[in-house]
């Protein structure tokens, strides 16, 4: 038998089993188990637990091919038919695929087997992939390609197809050749990922690429710039650096692939390609935008587009350090240009470079050395160090100093950076002139040339013009002989104000001086000290006038201080100031209308006409001293500071003077000093504006004879004579004079353009009259104060009578009272300490009693009035003390000085002193009044730290301090000894209509800046230690804060039982403590010290008051008061006041008496009957009182009886029974009924022990034994002895039956039950079948 016989007869075999309908399943194992199929390597195999791939269709599947074992084939319909009847599964090509590509998965097969298999895939691509997306996603996945030691998938490679890739990759980037045979194998790789287009190219390919280009560019430049061409149109044309992240793009400006001319390559030469081009990097490359600032030492491209030029960094700025090569560069070839001003390209390139430096100028700084000469300047290079910007004031400086050309002056800030001068400094200019000088010196003849006179003239001129500061010594040109010029030191100058025929007369050679050049203006030349010809020749003497005055800027000075000192009426209190430090006590001011019409020879200064009118005259009692004399021209300086003694700042103050005048003057003694800060009065006599003053000695007689007009106003003015004396005496006082500036002079004051009408006079008189009234209550000396006036019509001198008195302001002490010894004690200590920064500190003020002060004012037709004060001042003896006695060499304090004044007024009918009527708003003084308002009841005086124009107090700094524990120590110390003092009037009758709290502060309407006092007043009255300070009072006594007692405010504002409870607590408190009315601003004022829970531990609440007061003392308070408050004490429903209702008899009840709330019947309730008057039980009073309905319900919740009793009471009821019954049968069944009825409430406490002792009481009423019709008469058995009627036929004759008819209550009633015990039912256990008893058992 031949070899295909028996597969012939194989497949007749399987073409008959194919032709069954229906195999069974022992036939199916059986044909699955005969060797009836091959498998793909041609062996006869069974197809038990096997697969089969389909052979008949295409593509077909090679046996070749690394199948497993477990696949058979299936190579015609017969086997396909007998494959299902076998149920064993069919595999098509594209299935059969995915199983190969598993195997290349797990490696089963070697690199040849997966090549066989990809090739076949890859060549039947078209319709595997078709048939099978899966295999198509496992190949796309699949690494099966070998490169360079890896397995790679397809899309890590490029299509060989694409020229673009083919002329910048190497072979390593597309597939071996065995996979890229047929056109239908690219087409199945380019299924599975090939890459194919530019936009594949991935930033690692193209860094690659990049590499391969600058490699490439040592041994083959032609390729690498081929390829480099190639790679950089792949980029431009498809912006594939979008998406290189910045370490790739970082990594790929530093290779060398970029192809660029070489820099300082001239356009248009014929140069071979490879010796113009080469590779750069692109950080070496710049766009040719920048070619005018780099283009001599960068490289330059602009082929790329715009947006691969910004990504490559090609446009951005080049470094500095190239941009300064790039200018050396320039510079260097600037040597071998004949005219570089006239080559447009070397200008271009110097403004391209210069503009460039100068918007990135920090970055040029931090590169180039200042000293560098790169600035074009004049054909040549310099530092900008060098140059200057331009001349000042239109000097043309350009012999001694070179200046930036124009066309460079836009990159001035550039240049100034780099050292260049805006202009030169005076010093520099000076200095040419110095220069001059000494090159004229060193020349054989010492003369100056024109172009010398000319620059040195208008450097003089301007130096003039701009008021520049000039050295002692400067230079300046002055004539020599020969009509030739030179220049000399101005000290040696001189201006020609006389002819020259004037010369002779004092013997003097013109050739000997040195007349200033007459082209330097006469103006210039004296604003340069140089000396008039005519002062140097005659060196006038003064005749008895002594040049002084303000060193300072005058004008400015004292305008700046008026806008302190903003208002003209500080003047009164200024000058009256000065006079109480000088001692004086008595201060007058007076008002002269006069106008003055004597010819101006007659005066000092012709100037002295313009002041002649109208004036202000001030006098005190006391010369000036030495010190005074200096202390009164300095402008703005505080001379008294250190004077703690003093009251005022001389220097500061005075100055507001300046309000009303431009030439005050000061006569004492034999002094009288003129002040004309403009100097527009006494021209003649003031050289220099900056001592614009004169003091004349008027002990010579002559000064009064040669200027009687100067003096004729001062006759008989506060006793001033000049002429009937002489020779003249010495002025007793100090008389100032002060002219109203008028309209003329306002036109040219520097200081002030107020003009002062007599309206504005008028004005200044009305505000002395209206506020003078408070100056000298802090005063220690000055005592007697008045203004006069001068009509305008009187002559000169004018007659005592002639002047008229407009008001009289004197103060006198009333008395004086001794304060406490312990207080006087603290005062001498700390007097003996300030001592040691003064020793007359102790006469300043009196700190050892308080005064009534009487002021006195008494205008000008009108009657005197009297104002009474309380006055104490003190010394600190605390933080003040400490303060003042430091050193502290920043800040001097003055002596810590309080005070108080208490307003106060006389009764005239009783001539006793009481609190001053009305809203009295405290004011602040500094001895002298400020213009603060404190919100105290009280004026308060202090050594305050107040700004200088005593306008307010110091509100920072160490000052500030100051002024803070002076209100805590000395004026809080001088408030409570004031209140003390009053306190030992009214005691004793010398006070009336005094209320202890009449000028307690007000803490809400005190000023911030006085609040520190508010707060430490209370302190120290809320003090443990304070219990000398009795200040508290009821009306009769005085306590301390220890003692007193407050009522709450819900006692006080209670309109209908608030006075009723603080007359109660009056009278019952106990002694020492006081109780004291405290209103509700008073109380608040110490809650906002932050002393509420002082106020907390001394108010009486209404708690407090029941437990202390009235349940203490029920029994004293009689009766009507004591209801009233044990009804309001219910009305209050208060937890602690409630306890106290329980437990304490304070309720009356009808009979009279107290009992307590749990003890109570109401009479209105089911009970009452139960209960006698004379048992004290029910509740008494009224309906308007007791037993009002709102009462009655408080009571009630209290626990009052109403409607029930509790078992103990109702068995105490049921006790009573038996006495009742004797007296009134008929009462008893009343209360039997209701005592059975409220029973019922119990019934749910059955095991009290209550119910067993009412089973043994005797009190229910019960028929007698054998009374068989129950018609006689009922007696009182224990409700164990009883029966219901019920069981009367089974018990009657032997046991009481309960008489139910009159009790009305039910056999059936479960309070019958409720006497329920087992030795009962024992007793009639005969009768278990019958009626029950009344009481039963289990």
């Amino acid at each position: 038998m031949s070899k295909s016989e028996p597969f012939a007869a194989l497949e007749e075999l399987k073409g008959y089993l194919s032709g069954l309908d229906y195999l069974s399943n022992s036939d199916r194992d059986l044909l699955l188990s005969l060797p009836l199929f091959q498998s793909l390597k041609g062996l006869c195999v069974n197809a038990k637990a096997k697969q089969a791939v389909l052979l008949t269709t295409s593509p077909r599947v090679p046996t070749h091919l690394p199948m497993p074992d477990s696949y058979i084939q299936c190579t015609s319909k017969a086997d396909d038919r007998l494959l299902q009847l076998l149920k064993v599964n069919t595999l098509r090509p594209a299935e059969a695929a995915v199983v190969l590509v598993e195997i290349i998965e797990r490696k089963s097969c070697s690199a040849g087997e997966t090549e066989k298999i990809m090739t076949w895939i890859l060549q039947h691509g078209n319709l595997l992939f078709s048939q099978s997306e899966i295999l198509k996603y496992r190949c796309r996945d699949l690494k099966f390609i070998h490169r360079n030691g890896e397995q790679n998938k397809v899309s890590n490679f490029f299509d060989p197809r694409v020229k673009t890739f083919v002329d910048i990759f190497e072979a390593d980037f597309f597939p071996p050749p065995v996979y890229t045979q047929t056109k239908q194998m690219l087409e199945s790789l380019l299924e599975l990922g090939l890459k194919s287009k530019e936009a594949d190219v991935k930033p690692d390919h193209l860094l690659q690429a990049a590499k391969l280009v600058e490699k490439l560019h040592a041994n083959s430049p032609s390729e690498a710039f081929r390829r480099a061409q190639v790679l950089l149109g792949i980029m431009d044309s498809n912006d594939l650096l979008s998406v290189f992240s910045a370490e790739q793009l970082c990594q790929l400006k530093m290779i060398r692939w970029l192809q660029c001319d070489q820099p300082g390559h001239v356009k248009g030469q014929l140069i071979d390609e490879s010796e113009r081009m080469c590779m750069y990097s692109p950080d070496e490359v710049r766009h040719t935008m920048y070619e005018d600032i780099v283009g001599l030492v960068m490289p330059l491209t602009d082929k790329l587009s715009e947006r691969t030029s910004s990504k490559l960094g090609l446009k951005q700025l080049p470094p500095p350090e190239k941009v300064t090569e790039n200018l050396l560069v320039l510079k260097s070839q600037a040597k071998e240009l004949s005219n570089p001003d006239t080559n447009p390209d070397f200008k271009q390139k110097l403004h391209c470079i210069y503009r460039h430096m100068q918007e990135n100028c920090s970055a040029f700084k931090a590169v180039m050395d200042k000293k560098e000469s790169w600035l074009w300047a004049h054909n040549q290079f310099a530092s900008p160090q060098k140059l200057v910007l331009g001349y000042p004031g239109g000097l043309d400086l350009s012999s001694y100093i070179v200046k930036v050309p124009d066309e460079f002056l836009p990159y001035k800030r550039l240049l100034q950076e780099f050292g260049l001068r805006a202009s030169l400094s005076d010093a520099e200019v000076i200095a040419i002139l110095y220069s001059i000088q000494k090159n004229i010196e060193e020349r054989q003849q010492p003369f100056a040339s024109p172009a010398e006179v000319k620059v040195s003239t208008e450097i003089l001129c301007w130096l003039w013009r701009q008021k520049k500061v000039v050295p002692e010594d400067i230079p300046v040109v002055v004539n020599v002989e020969n009509e030739q010029f030179t220049l000399k030191p101005r000290s040696e100058a001189l201006i020609c104000d006389l002819g020259k025929d004037k010369l002779k007369e004092f013997q003097f050679s013109i050739e000997e001086m040195y007349i200033i050049h007459e082209e330097i203006p006469i103006a210039a030349a004296e604003w340069l000290k140089v000396k008039f010809l005519s002062n140097h020749i005659l060196a006038p003497e003064s005749l008895g006038i002594e040049q002084c005055g303000q060193r300072e800027p005058i004008t400015t000075r004292i305008k700046n201080i008026l806008k302190e000192y903003d208002e003209p009426n500080d003047i009164f209190k200024e000058l009256i100031q000065n006079a109480e430090d000088a001692g004086a006590d008595t201060c007058k001011f007076m008002i002269d209308f006069r106008e003055h019409k004597d010819p101006p020879e007659s005066l000092i200064d012709p100037g002295m006409s313009l002041c002649q009118g109208p004036c202000l005259w001030a006098f005190n009692n006391k010369q000036f001293t030495t010190e005074d004399w200096e202390n009164v021209v300095k402008v703005g300086s505080a001379s008294k500071e250190t004077k703690v003694e003093k009251i005022g700042k001389f220097g500061l103050g005075f100055n507001t003077v300046y309000h009303v005048t431009d030439v005050p003057s000061i006569l004492s003694g034999s002094k009288l000093l003129i002040l004309d800060p403009n100097v527009t009065h006494l021209r003649k006599h003031i050289q220099h504006k900056t001592n614009p003053g004169i003091k004349l000695d008027l002990s010579q007689k002559r000064i009064l004879g040669c200027f009687p007009g100067q003096f004729a106003q001062y006759e008989n003015i506060f006793d001033c004579n000049f002429s009937r004396q002489s020779p003249p005496e010495p002025y007793t006082g100090t008389l100032i004079k002060l002219p109203f500036r008028n309209e003329e002079e306002a036109l040219s004051s520097e200081i002030s353009a107020k003009v002062f009408y007599k309206y504005d006079i008028l004005a200044l008189k009305d505000y002395f009259r209206q506020n003078s009234k408070s100056y000298l209550l802090f005063l220690k000396n000055i005592n007697t104060l008045s203004l006069q006036s001068i009509s305008c019509t009187l002559s000169t001198p004018p007659e005592d009578d002639e002047m008229e008195t407009i008001l009289t302001v004197s103060k006198t002490v009333e008395s004086l009272s001794a304060i406490e010894e312990t207080r006087t004690l603290k005062q001498y200590q700390a007097v003996n300490s300030l001592q040691q920064i003064k020793s007359k500190c102790k006469d300043i003020i009196d700190s050892h009693t308080t005064s009534i002060i009487k002021m006195t004012s008494h205008e000008q037709f009108d009657e005197p009035e009297d104002d009474f004060w309380l006055l104490y001042n003190c010394f600190g003896t605390g933080p003040s003390l400490e303060k003042a006695l430091q050193e502290n060499n920043a800040v001097v304090f003055s002596l810590p000085i309080g005070g108080v004044a208490v307003p106060l007024q006389r009764n005239p009918d009783t001539g006793k002193l009481a609190p001053l009527n009305g809203d009295f708003v405290g004011q602040a003084f500094c001895f002298l009044p400020l213009p603060i308002h404190t919100g105290l009841p009280v004026n308060v005086n202090g050594a305050f730290a107040v700004m200088s124009n005593r306008k307010s107090l110091w509100q920072s700094g160490e000052k500030r301090s100051w002024n803070e524990v002076l209100l805590r120590d000395p004026v809080t110390t001088a408030y409570i000894t004031a209140l003390l003092a009053l306190k030992e009037m009214a005691e004793k009758q010398q006070l009336e209509s005094y209320c202890y709290h009449s000028f307690w502060p007000k803490r809400e309407k005190v000023s911030d800046s006085f609040k520190p006092l508010v707060d430490e007043f209370y302190s120290s009255i809320a003090a443990e230690q304070a219990n000398d300070l009795e200040l508290f009072s009821d009306g009769e006594h005085w306590c301390s804060m220890n003692n007193v007692i407050f009522l709450h405010d819900n006692i006080e504002e209670d309109k209908d039982i608030g006075a009723l409870a603080a007359q109660i607590c009056r009278k019952h408190v106990k002694k020492p403590e006081c109780v004291v009315s405290l209103p509700v601003w008073l109380r608040n004022s110490f809650k906002q010290c932050g002393l509420q829970h002082v106020l907390q531990s001394k108010t009486m609440t209404w708690t407090r008051f029941y437990q202390e007061v009235v349940f203490e003392n029920l029994d004293a308070i009689d009766p009507n008061s004591r209801d009233a408050l044990v009804l309001h004490a219910l009305d209050l429903n208060n937890k602690d006041i409630n306890t106290l209702l329980l437990h304490h008899p304070c309720i009356p009840t009808i009979n009279g008496q107290l009992q307590c709330v749990k003890k109570l019947v109401s009479p209105f309730g089911k009970v009452a009957c139960l209960y006698e008057p004379k048992e004290g039980r029910l509740l008494g009073g009224t309906k308007n009182d007791f037993r009002s309905p709102k009462t009655i319900q408080r009571l009630l919740e209290l626990g009052m009886t109403n409607d029930s009793l509790p078992l103990g009471e109702i068995l105490l009821k049921a006790e009573t029974i038996t006495d009742t019954w004797k007296v009134n049968r008929k009462k008893v069944y009343e209360h039997l009924k209701c005592l059975l009825e409220i029973m019922k409430k119990h019934m749910d406490d059955k095991d009290s022990c209550h119910w067993e002792t009412l089973r043994i009481t005797t009190f229910l009423p019960a028929f007698s034994p054998g009374d068989l019709k129950m018609e006689g008469k009922a007696k009182l058995y224990k409700p164990m002895e009883v029966f219901t009627d019920e069981c009367s036929l089974l018990v009657s004759m032997t046991h009481p039956v309960l008489d139910s008819s009159s009790l009305r209550i039910h056999n059936a009633d479960p309070v019958l039950e409720c006497w329920d015990y087992r030795e009962i039912q024992i007793q009639i256990q005969y009768f278990t079948s019958f009626k029950k008893p009344v009481i039963e058992t289990d």
